[in-house]
């Protein structure tokens, strides 16, 4: 019990962490991404929009499976986040619209690059093939560009398996 004290107090005191979800998706490992904000995560919800939640409140969005901590980074700024709090989720994962999915509001704030998109049309609806090749980033993306620039991720799920009861 004191080492997992102790990992949450180091978790605590980094100055930026991001959480990487895992969903019922066929599309990457990833379904949901989503940054640390004053002891909340900042993130998109398909239905509210950019909102600050929980850790538990976060869950049901997917299982907690990796947590990245950036200490060279900054949580992003009070201004921003008050920006952006209420904007819609962009159902249209346009990189240029005012509304947010996940990783587009992780990556603009980590200043992450987008790059064209590719929908599989074995999964993808047919809608989507038209945003094929405009720029977007998904939580796989998040993932694949903090991980080149050096930065690791610490499992989540032992410890949540420890914590809660799935």
């Amino acid at each position: 019990m004191k080492a997992l004290l102790v990992f949450l107090v180091q978790i605590s005191w980094a100055q930026v962490q991001v959480a990487f979800l895992e969903g019922p998706s066929q599309i990457g490992r990833f379904s949901h991404v989503a940054i640390s904000y004053k002891g909340q995560w900042l993130h998109t919800h398909p239905y509210r929009g950019v909102e600050l939640v929980s850790t538990v409140a976060l869950g049901h969005m997917g299982v907690l499976t990796e947590v990245m901590v950036l200490n060279d980074r900054s949580e992003p700024s009070e201004k921003f986040v008050n920006e952006v709090l209420g904007k819609p989720y962009d159902h249209g994962y346009s990189w240029d619209s005012d509304g947010y999915y996940c990783s587009k509001l992780v990556g603009i704030i980590l200043g992450l690059q987008p790059k064209p998109m590719t929908f599989d049309a074995s999964i993808w609806p047919p809608s989507f093939q038209k945003l094929k090749g405009r720029p977007g980033i998904s939580p796989d993306d998040v993932y694949l560009q903090l991980t080149k620039q050096g930065y690791r991720t610490r499992s989540f799920r032992p410890l949540c398996s420890k914590l809660f009861v799935f």
